[in-house]
């Protein structure tokens, strides 16, 4: 199945398949770069030869025993992990030659594991109330970061809350604040206190004392089902150089890539470090979690908002363009009990579609929106037919208060298609030959008028109106400092 695609997430895949199998001289840290021709068709050999050989006893040994697989009894609870700032690619399970995500690769062993998982929009606010809402930033309103969604959809924690769910938020990150985001509705505890200076004014509070409250909240829990949703922002602008981690990244990133600029090269080191950083706090929520009786019975899901560019495409940190570093994400779902193995899954997916999946899992009444539940990937025993993903994003905080996208864009099969509404400049990359996103061929592309309709068409028709917060000279200020204010 694999052998007969030809994308760069298949070559992703083929490469975390037999990451543990290379020499070092094989190693890399951007697994979006194409293996040589050489390297790929040896994973094909090899590939073919373990399928043809141990298939037959894979199926004998581990069908009629299935250990690990699923619980068939509904899951009580679910837990959602947000690890801000993420790419794919700075991760082990995407990858990674450095030892960024133990955690989460232990994870992925046995979970769902999305090679292909896009963001809606690379903005921390609105991505997360697409997440919430099932609707794409446009149509929810959160179209910027302290643009908060519309009152009158309904969200997750509300869902949850009248179904007799439990519910709390641990937030890190100052764009989800109450005040700001007003993603509280539905919870019974939102803890967004920030009160430590970080360089910024109350801007956000590390992982560890975010992982502090979450795990003395579920000391008190009883049997009654909950939704716990923890976010971390670590990896975000500022990046800390994290010392348990840094100088060693430091070393191999510099051995690694001798081009790099050695400034280029420390604030990698300094994000690779965050990343770590998050990932142990996340390996204390689940022990938490186990020690608490509750990690059997719980889905437990992990995403990234968006990525992080550093200096592709011309693009640093997020927010004003679309490109693979700020869209390809990582998304992890366990099921109760967890998976006897990883299930590689490399179908292209959106975080719009986490919301139907969530209602899903947990047998709640489905609801209309812009994604499609994930469950029928889980086996593949029902047939999925994916429709266009669809990505946006707009101009950051300006004195010109504009809902116009500044970018539109949708994912067509290997083709990657990119709206700029103002310029009326149309961008199309055929990820099949070029996975970088480097050669732009709008010009001699047959289809560009209909590509434009799709696209003004998908948005005009689902778009809200949405009015914007009054700022104080402190909030913008925050803004300006998170890089978020044009």
């Amino acid at each position: 199945l694999l052998l007969g695609r030809s994308s760069r997430q298949t070559l992703c895949l083929l490469r975390v398949a037999f990451r543990s199998h290379r020499s070092p001289s094989d190693a890399r840290c951007s697994p979006l770069s194409p293996p040589s021709s050489s390297i790929a068709l040896g994973l094909e050999h090899h590939l073919k030869l373990v399928v043809a050989l141990f298939f037959p006893l894979l199926l004998f040994f581990t069908t009629p025993f299935a250990a690990g697989e699923p619980s068939q009894k509904p899951p009580k609870n679910l837990i959602l992990i947000s690890v801000d700032t993420t790419r794919m690619d700075h991760l082990g399970l995407g990858g990674y030659c450095l030892q960024t995500s133990p955690t989460l690769d232990r994870i992925s062993r046995e979970a769902y594991l999305f090679a292909d998982a896009q963001a809606v929009i690379p903005l921390t606010g609105p991505a997360h109330s697409t997440v919430f809402s099932g609707l794409m930033p446009h149509a929810h309103g959160a179209i910027r970061n302290t643009v908060p969604i519309s009152k009158k959809i309904p969200v997750l924690p509300q869902i949850l809350r009248q179904a007799g769910y439990d519910t709390a938020a641990f937030i890190s990150g100052w764009t989800l604040r109450k005040n700001l985001s007003k993603l509280d509705r539905g919870f019974k505890f939102y803890d967004d206190e920030m009160t430590d200076t970080y360089k910024l004014i109350n801007a956000q509070r590390f992982g560890d004392q975010v992982t502090d409250r979450a795990i003395s909240w579920l000391q008190t829990r009883s049997h009654t089902p909950f939704f716990l949703f923890v976010h971390y922002f670590d990896p975000h602008v500022p990046y800390s150089q994290q010392p348990e981690w840094y100088a060693d990244f430091l070393q191999s990133l510099g051995s690694l890539h001798p081009e790099k600029k050695p400034k280029l090269l420390r604030k990698l080191a300094a994000y690779d470090s965050e990343i770590a950083f998050a990932d142990a706090q996340i390996a204390r929520l689940l022990e938490a979690l186990r020690r608490a009786g509750h990690f059997r019975d719980s889905w437990i899901v992990i995403f990234s908002d968006h990525g992080e560019a550093f200096g592709e495409h011309g693009d640093h940190q997020h927010g004003r363009r679309v490109y693979a570093p700020v869209l390809h994400i990582p998304l992890l779902i366990r099921p109760p009990g967890g998976l006897a193995k990883t299930r590689l899954v490399a179908d292209r997916v959106s975080l719009v579609d986490l919301f139907s999946t969530f209602l899903e899992v947990l047998g709640l009444k489905s609801r209309s929106g812009h994604g499609e539940s994930l469950v029928p990937l889980f086996d593949g025993s029902q047939q999925w037919e994916r429709r266009p993903v669809y990505f946006e994003t707009f101009t950051l905080w300006s004195p010109v208060k504009r809902k116009e996208p500044s970018r539109i864009g949708v994912f067509l099969k290997n083709l990657k298609v990119i709206l700029l509404p103002k310029k009326k400049e149309l961008r199309v990359f055929d990820l099949a030959r070029d996975p970088g996103e480097t050669r732009n061929i709008s010009q001699r592309h047959p289809e560009l008028q209909r590509y434009r309709r799709l696209l003004l068409d998908w948005w005009r028709s689902t778009r809200v109106v949405q009015e914007e917060p009054d700022l104080s000279a402190e909030q913008l200020e925050q803004l300006r400092q998170l890089g978020y204010v044009n």
